[in-house]
């Protein structure tokens, strides 16, 4: 007993049963990208969009929004159109790169700045919801949920 054919042949079962692990919570978990430069308003919505099964990034610059939209799958990217104060629309790069990279994906796009022109351009650029601060996180929640991020009528976790 325990001879080395045995120990592989576990191995190989345990080895197994983790990949399957592994693709089953790539295929039930969703991921979700906040892009806004506003730290507090970042923490804020992580802490009440968590829910089990759902990941959430944050960014607080355009260059760690592309990175993340280059080395992850997300469901779903919320991003302040002026991620960057300096700039004026860079949060249109954003858009565009998450919806070329995932097309299926919802993106909610933030900002205190609307006008129709901005408005038109945003949803050019692939945009699915656009909307003026503030924006509870209840509103956001509701429009991931109507987008099949959330489950309907699942209950926010809270984090303590």
């Amino acid at each position: 007993m325990g001879s080395g054919g045995e120990d592989k042949i576990i191995s190989g079962k345990l080895e197994c049963n983790l990949q399957f692990v592994n693709f089953w919570e790539r295929a039930v978990m969703k991921r979700i990208l906040i892009a806004d430069d506003e730290e507090t308003l970042l923490l804020a919505y992580k802490k009440l969009l968590n829910e089990p099964n759902v990941e959430i990034d944050t960014a607080q610059s355009v260059i760690k929004a592309r990175q993340l939209i280059e080395t992850k799958q997300y469901s779903a990217v919320i991003v302040d159109l002026r991620l960057d104060c300096t700039k004026k629309m860079d949060g249109l790069a954003i858009i565009s790169l998450a919806k070329t990279s995932f097309p299926d994906s919802t993106i909610i796009v933030l900002t205190a700045y609307a006008d129709s022109v901005i408005r038109n351009e945003v949803f050019k650029q692939g945009a699915t919801y656009f909307l003026e601060k503030p924006v509870s996180a209840l509103h956001l929640r509701e429009l991931l949920e109507s987008s099949g991020i959330y489950s309907l009528k699942a209950p926010p976790v809270q984090v303590l």
